[in-house]
């Protein structure tokens, strides 16, 4: 199983918000067991902090908007985010919650955007093997 201590870059990530699913860009820089970053998304631009516990792999991580197009009614650093999750040796699955409204929920993935290069290639090489 990959360290994610030594994951440190860029990441991709989807969560899925009802009905739709949004795609993230996120800078993610990992120290032991400490991750902060910044991303961004279709509702705008994020920091995220957050910790990891190497002996059971869950992850935790409280994400707020810097900028957004949602909510402009209110500051955009009032709009936060919880992320729970289990780091598998590729990537970070678990659920994420809006953290004044619990009820507004879903899934989500993230995962190193250089693991994202090496199954595409993988799948190229496999289909290039099939066609000869």
């Amino acid at each position: 199983m990959r360290d994610l201590s030594q994951r440190s870059g860029l990441w991709t990530g989807m969560s899925v918000q009802m009905p739709r699913r949004v795609m993230e860009r996120i800078d993610l820089h990992i120290c032991g067991t400490q991750l902060v970053g910044t991303g961004e998304d279709v509702d705008g631009d994020f920091l995220l902090d957050g910790v990891y516990d190497p002996a059971t792999r869950r992850v935790e991580i409280a994400r707020r908007y810097t900028r957004t197009t949602r909510h402009l009614e209110f500051d955009p650093s009032l709009v936060s985010f919880q992320y729970e999750g289990i780091w598998d040796g590729q990537m970070i699955t678990g659920t994420w919650y809006e953290s004044f409204n619990e009820v507004n929920t879903g899934p989500f993935e993230m995962w190193p955007s250089d693991e994202e290069v090496a199954v595409l290639e993988l799948e190229f090489s496999e289909l290039t093997a099939q066609a000869t």
